[in-house]
């Protein structure tokens, strides 16, 4: 054991990477494992279990800890077993660490009191495994191996084999309350109770709590890079209610990613793994997610029929807390439906579940739908007394993320008062709660909405600098929605601004990524948005003399519109067609167009659209010769835009009327 001057005990060498944080009690393995590596014959200790149980961990833990008594003053050598292509990957990493020739790596490790870790054994290459097996059945006194892996070790040395299994419920809340950052008081606003459920619901599993913790804080980044594991650790399990739980788990993970139709795959899944095994509370839950997806896709007959599915299922069970956000979520789908009354008394059966409760977090949650409503009804002094009497329940909570939310929603009714200003101040606030939070989904949100603000402003630089932030954020999250959303808004300001080659090429970015996760609404209002590119595209092609391009652009426009239910952008598109055709020549073409586009905007009683179509068949029929037709068009034309007191347009007709005239007095009689 070496000292340094001062008497204390001097690191041996190593690589060992930093602790993983948190660590929570595994305290008989490290002591059964500590015992093996000090005392045991047995060169070799193996750490058994599935995968993401928590192997890597516990080795870093020990490792860390006889780091710490100098009892292995030869070196301790951290190997993951990913990084070994052969076996002199091994030897070479070994004598790096230790200081010696690769070739000198066998005496050093029979002469001192070396510790040397193989991590995930299982993730080396099959053409490898015999080499670094022979490596382990040759290691003898003084030195040791750790191992860790799903499955026992073929080699004729003995080793100690410590299983590693789930946590057991004390130590599962222990850690999904510290991995959501409240290891330092109760569970926040996630009260103890319904973290233990939480921890039971997924079986105790620690990548499935870590996967869990990082969605109820908004970390979907971090989510997101636990997905994978979670996904191959589903093939190891034997108990059907944790593969379940784990299934429901990786659903939420997607769907907080927008990637709704693998979320849809995964809760489908579930819900039958949950109906097979009578786990009345497992597949309420999933349905209830199964509803939020079909919701966000506008299916709101499917998310209600699901929603009231899960209600008689928590009615069954006794389940006032599920009942409580289950009514919360039917009142939304009545809030999109426009039945505010229908709404505010759902949040109100809602509210009185949550009082009975004593949730206070779901109580300040409800205030705040309620608020919306008053806010959409117009009541705005009733939305900011429910919001700020909400704000005070999370910051009696020490909520961040919900007072966050709030501060949002106070900044909204700022914006409609015309205190931009003063809104532009609570989003900045809201936004530096997030930033301590780490909260970069939110943080994305808010950079969105303080954008949407300086657009009203007419700061386009600005609101495309923060549509931008916001955009980077959403691809760093994997937040697909989120991206298409931010992308449609791009590509506005570019539309704003003339830029349409640009807009166009955005706009079709953002529908891709809709149609992708099938959100049918943004979808037809993003196709809607694009077709006014093209439409508006088209015109200054005409005006560059590209017709044939233009002709073109305006079909495309026209067959977008022909989906949906604007007869007068699809009637514009129609008129523009007649217009090229007549540039080009097209008469009889030009003409049909034209007739078309008259009765959709006669239909829609579209005064200025009526006098275009017939100042361009007026136009139109002095050049095939019918003046009496072309007469009675111009006439009807400079009437209704006299009405309409378009004067300029009036008296441009009134010229060509002039025209036609002339022409026919010079007829022969």
């Amino acid at each position: 054991m070496k000292t340094n001057n001062e008497g204390s005990i001097s690191p041996a060498p190593n690589n060992l990477p930093p602790r993983l944080r948190p660590f929570v009690n595994r305290e008989e393995e490290i002591r059964r494992a500590i015992n093996a590596l000090l005392d045991s014959k047995a060169p070799i200790v193996a750490l058994v279990g599935i995968a993401g149980i928590g192997k890597t961990s516990l080795a870093l833990e020990i490792a860390h800890r006889l780091l710490g008594t100098g009892e292995f003053a030869g070196g301790i050598v951290w190997l993951p077993a990913r990084n070994l292509q052969s076996l002199d990957d091994l030897t070479d990493t070994i004598g790096s660490v230790l200081e010696v020739p690769s070739a000198g790596v066998r005496s050093r490790l029979n002469s001192q009191r070396c510790l040397v870790i193989l991590d995930e054994f299982d993730e080396l290459s099959h053409q490898h495994e015999l080499g670094v097996e022979h490596f382990l059945e040759t290691l003898s006194a003084p030195s040791k191996a750790l191992v860790t892996g799903r499955k026992r070790l073929e080699i004729s040395s003995p080793a100690t084999v410590i299983e590693v299994a789930t946590l057991d419920e004390q130590t599962a809340i222990e850690l999904f309350t510290a991995l959501g950052g409240q290891q330092d008081t109760e569970v926040s606003y996630i009260d103890r109770q319904t973290a233990a459920g939480i921890v039971r619901a997924l079986g105790y599993h620690p990548l499935a709590l870590t996967l869990a913790a990082n969605l109820v804080k908004g970390n979907y980044a971090a989510a997101h890079k636990f997905f994978a594991w979670t996904l191959d650790a589903l093939g190891e399990l034997g108990n059907d209610r944790e593969r379940a739980a784990l299934l429901h788990t990786l659903a939420s993970v997607s769907q907080a990613q927008g990637d709704y139709s693998q979320a849809l795959q995964l809760y489908q899944q579930s819900s039958r793994i949950a109906e097979q095994l009578g786990d009345l509370q497992a597949r309420s839950a999933s349905l209830n997610n199964l509803a939020q997806i079909y919701f966000t896709q506008g299916d709101l007959d499917g998310a209600l029929r699901l929603y009231q599915e899960s209600l008689a299922l928590e009615e069954q069970l006794g389940d006032v807390y599920g009942k409580a956000t289950t009514l919360n979520n039917i009142a939304q789908i009545y809030f999109t439906r426009g039945d505010l009354d229908g709404t505010l008394h759902l949040y109100q059966e809602s509210l009185a579940l949550k009082e009975h409760l004593g949730d206070v977090h779901g109580k300040a949650t409800t205030l705040n739908n309620i608020a919306q409503i008053y806010f959409t009804r117009g009541d705005l002094d009733g939305a900011l007394r429910l919001y700020r009497e909400s704000l005070a329940l999370t910051e009696q909570l020490g909520d961040l993320r919900g007072k966050s939310a709030l501060l949002h929603n106070i900044a909204q009714i700022y914006v409609v008062r015309g205190d931009l200003d003063g809104a532009l101040r609570l989003y900045q606030e809201s936004l530096a709660n997030k930033e301590k939070l780490g909260d970069l989904q939110g943080k994305a949100a808010t950079l969105h909405q303080m954008a949407n603000l300086l657009v009203a402003r007419g700061d386009l630089d600005g609101a495309l600098r923060l549509y931008q932030e916001s955009l980077a954020l959403t691809e760093q999250l994997g937040d697909v929605h989120g991206k298409a959303t931010t992308l449609n808004n791009i590509a506005q300001i570019y539309f704003t601004r003339g830029d349409l080659d640009d807009a166009l090429r955005l706009y079709q970015e953002s529908l891709t990524l809709l149609e992708q996760i099938g959100l049918t609404q943004q979808v037809k209002t993003v196709k809607n948005a694009r077709a006014k590119a093209i439409y508006e595209l088209g015109k200054r092609y005409v005006e560059q003399g590209r017709w044939y391009d233009a002709l073109h652009l305006f079909e495309e426009s026209l067959a977008i519109h022909r989906q949906g239910d604007d007869l007068d952008a699809r009637a514009d598109a129609i008129y523009q067609i007649a217009r090229t055709h007549h540039l080009i020549g097209n008469l009889d073409k030009a003409r049909t167009h034209y007739r078309d586009a008259l009765r959709l905007y006669e239909h829609t009683r579209n005064q200025l659209g009526i006098a275009a179509c017939k100042t361009g068949l007026g136009r139109l029929m002095i050049q095939m010769g019918f003046l009496d037709d072309a007469i009675r068009e111009l006439e009807s034309a400079k009437r209704t835009y006299g009405e309409l007191s378009e004067d300029r347009r009036a008296a441009e007709v009134e010229e060509v009327l002039q025209i036609a005239n002339h022409v026919k007095e010079r007829q022969p009689a």
